[in-house]
């Protein structure tokens, strides 16, 4: 009991933290006239926090005898090998990896994205989106950068950027031979059950049953399977204090799932794979797949927007499920957005914070890393372009389609009658949109969104009676919202063919407009007819209570499969993902309600979708692939080796003999310097080893060489100050006496840059025969 009472009293110190915290922000924004919300809260937590850099990500050897700290925080620095600062760089962004490659350090980003970073100077110099997740490692093997994201991706870039435009086409090319088409359909519902689980199955069945047999994915959400304060508290503990809860629902969403499950085509068990389920409060979101469909469903994650009380109450709000299906990214939605006929701007304002904050665990929360990778650079290029220029050989997905080609390429997407067409909303479809949203290649999103019909509870029930739906539609809320492009940016609803499914007398069914129930015969009958012209054979019970609440649409679903290109970007159509509404007779059997439910005062929503998902066949993309970057190594590798160009000092012009190697003396304490130039036209990394051969062979320990490793520009020079041991030079035991003279071979080995293929010189392969230089050492 103790033990409880302090878990109960440590959550509700944390929660009355987070309220107090959200009103301060909120009343900041609202003194500043802009919004609240988490943006704000990590804007004041890093004012909060100047100068931190976290913990220390990565720490690397440079091919200048250098070091680069890289920091979680963003920031990276770079150091001598005397530990003096060289410069500082950071990110927009927190950073989780990094790797040396040439003169460049790329790191991995937490937004998804590489940027790289020229090693001498500082500044960016290349960045683009890798992941839809953070990158956590790099691997540099040989000419080629390997990328690991949280979610378990690997991908291969060339480490030279930008790759040669011919093999990023041809890397296009191979790569759409082995693009295939799947056509698949997904059966989407949603429905309030205003806490009432159905007296038998009948309802879940006649609603599910036969549809799900025409489906390969089937997603769910309900409403208000639970209310009250007490389900908001403790639906608020169990995501503080065992997250883990909220996809496996309590013992209320376990029933509900389990009985939707066994309404499927088969049951639970007939072919079907629950795929995930979450649950917030009275909300729930369930996704079932094919059995035949589960192997290549991976990368499954949950998520939650709470938009209810203070803002943070799960009473309304949102719960999601992303997966990837042949590596596209499918996202449902299920909402419940604010009450009332006249809180329009409330329920925008619910629709605005989940697009803006919905985020699945290990996706990135900033926003599209082309965009910082631009606004860190000096370029003029637009961000779009800069992607374009500096994709790696797994190119973006996404591809452009607009709503006419959505019907066109599936042959039409339902009844788009005049009486009620199908939409789709205007304004830009990734407006405000965060990751969590505009990474979703289909989106379906499903829910009581409480928008009303804006007329009178009689006009409204007597067009409904005479089937006069067109009407009501010009009236419906949502719709003008997403005509003028205030919610729902970009996605589609098919034509509303049915009657509004809110508010009901619960309990009541469905009679015959001249009076009387309907017989089983005569649902069968009036059931075969297109729903508009059952409507005016129906006595539909409408709210009776005092309120006697205005009839609307509460319950819809909405869709669409791939954005379109920003601004710039390479359209690719044939990788787009289409979606459209099931065709069939007039469209009315692939998006309705079934009026005969009696157990809520909502009626349930089904919405069967079609979609054209182009996947690659991934062994053909991943040979065709490593080829290019064999490819593409072959082709920036030099033909010819470098050379350095080697000058003596004019003191050291006494000691050449003709014929043999170029020797420096060296007399006691006294150094001297030699100047080694690159004659190349390419950047080369020099190493200075002993006579051991091999660039990691140790100088003798009378000899200093500074520096010993450096990056030579094309036709650069460096000079190399060579001294001998001081009088109280400390030495090993076992090592020679400094009595007497002492001569040794210096290897000065290069390489291209192009060929390097670890970020350490001590390793490294010579790139050309070495070459060489005698030293000498008198003591006197």
């Amino acid at each position: 009991m103790t033990s409880v009472a302090k878990a109960a009293g440590k959550f509700a110190a944390r929660l009355a933290k987070q309220v107090n915290k959200k009103a301060q922000s909120v009343g900041r924004a609202l003194a500043q006239g802009g919004e609240g919300g988490e943006e704000g809260e990590r804007e004041e937590e890093q004012r909060e926090r100047p100068g931190k850099k976290g913990k220390i990500k990565a720490l690397l050897a440079t091919l200048d005898n250098g070091v680069v700290v890289v920091y979680k925080a963003g920031v990276v620095e770079k150091y001598s090998d005397l530990a003096r600062l060289l410069w500082s760089w950071r990110a927009p962004c927190e950073l989780h990896c990094g790797v040396v490659v040439g003169r460049s350090v790329w790191l991995g980003c937490s937004d998804g994205g590489v940027r790289v970073v020229d090693g001498v100077n500082g500044q960016q110099t290349a960045g683009w989106p890798a992941h839809l997740f953070r990158v956590r490692g790099l691997a540099l093997c040989g000419s080629s950068v390997f990328t690991l994201a949280a979610d378990g991706a690997v991908r291969g870039w060339p480490a030279v950027q930008p790759p040669p435009p011919a093999a990023v086409t041809a890397w296009k090319e191979g790569a759409r031979e082995g693009l295939r088409v799947h056509n698949l359909r997904v059966l989407a519902g949603t429905w309030n059950v205003a806490e009432q689980r159905p007296d038998t199955n009948w309802s879940v069945r006649t609603w599910l049953g036969e549809r799900s047999g025409r489906a390969d994915i089937v997603c769910v959400g309900l409403q208000e399977l639970e209310v009250g304060t007490s389900s908001v508290a403790l639906d608020a503990a169990r995501s503080v204090l065992n997250r883990a809860a909220l996809e496996k629902g309590n013992a209320n969403a376990q029933w509900w799932a389990d009985l939707l499950g066994s309404a499927l085509a088969g049951g639970a068990d007939g072919g079907w794979v629950r795929v995930a389920l979450r649950q917030m409060s009275g909300m729930l979101a369930v996704v079932w797949v094919r059995q035949q469909l589960a192997p290549h469903v991976g990368e499954v994650a949950t998520a939650s927007v709470a938009c209810g009380v203070l803002g943070v109450g799960g009473n309304k709000g949102c719960v999601a499920v992303s997966m990837t299906l042949f590596r596209r990214r499918f996202v449902f939605i299920a909402s419940h957005f604010a009450a009332h006929q006249e809180r329009v701007e409330e329920r925008n304002a619910d629709y605005a914070r989940i697009v803006r904050t919905l985020h699945f665990e290990g996706a990135p929360k900033a926003g599209p890393p082309a965009k910082a990778a631009a606004a860190s650079t000096s370029s003029s290029q637009h961000p779009a372009e800069l992607k374009q220029q500096l994709t790696g050989v797994d190119a973006s997905r996404h591809g452009s389609v607009s709503g006419a080609s959505v019907a066109d390429a599936l042959g039409g997407g339902g009844d788009t009658a005049d009486v009620a067409p199908s939409l789709t909303a205007a304004g830009p479809p990734a407006l405000g949109h965060g990751p969590g949203v505009t990474d979703a290649e289909v989106l379906v999103w499903a829910g009581d969104f409480n928008y009303r019909i804006a007329a009178p509870c009689d006009y409204v029930c007597d067009r409904v009676a005479g089937g006069d739906v067109a009407t009501l539609v010009a009236l419906d809320q949502l719709r003008r919202e997403m005509a003028r492009g205030a919610v729902f940016h970009g996605l589609s609803e098919g034509p509303l063919l049915f009657a509004p499914t809110y508010k009901f007398d619960r309990g009541v069914p469905v009679g015959l407009a001249g009076g009387g129930e309907l017989s089983d015969a005569q649902w069968s009958t009036i059931g075969a007819l297109h729903p508009l012209e059952q409507l005016p054979l129906l006595r539909l019970p409408y709210d009776s209570s005092e309120k006697r609440r205005i009839p609307a649409w509460t319950d819809r679903v909405l869709w669409r499969g791939s954005l379109p290109p920003l601004p710039g970007q390479e359209a690719a159509p044939e990788e787009a993902v289409v979606v459209a509404l099931r065709r069939g007779q007039g469209g009315g059997d692939a998006y309705g309600c079934v009026l005969g439910a009696v157990d809520s005062d909502h009626k349930p929503v089904h919405c069967e979708l079609e979609v054209a998902l182009p996947a690659y066949i991934q062994d053909h993309k991943r040979r065709h692939s490593l080829a290019v970057l064999r490819g593409i190594a072959a082709e920036i590798t030099p033909t010819m080796p470098p050379a350095l160009a080697l000058a003596l000092p004019p003191s050291q012009q006494p000691h050449q003999a003709p014929g043999s190697l170029p020797l420096v003396v060296l007399r006691g304490e006294a150094g001297d310097q030699v100047a080694l130039t690159n004659t190349c036209p390419l950047p080369v990394a020099m190493v200075v080893g002993g006579d051991g051969g091999g660039g990691g062979a140790k100088l003798p320990l009378w000899l200093e060489v500074l520096p010993a490793s450096v990056v030579l520009p094309p036709h650069g020079t460096v000079t190399l100050t060579l001294r001998g041991p001081t009088p109280d030079a400390s030495l090993s035991s076992g090592s020679p006496s400094l009595s007497g003279a002492r001569e040794g071979l210096l290897r000065v080995y290069t390489q291209h840059l192009a060929c390097v293929g670890t970020g350490s010189l001590t390793t490294l392969a010579p790139g050309s025969a070495p070459a060489l230089l005698r030293v000498r050492h008198l003591p006197y």
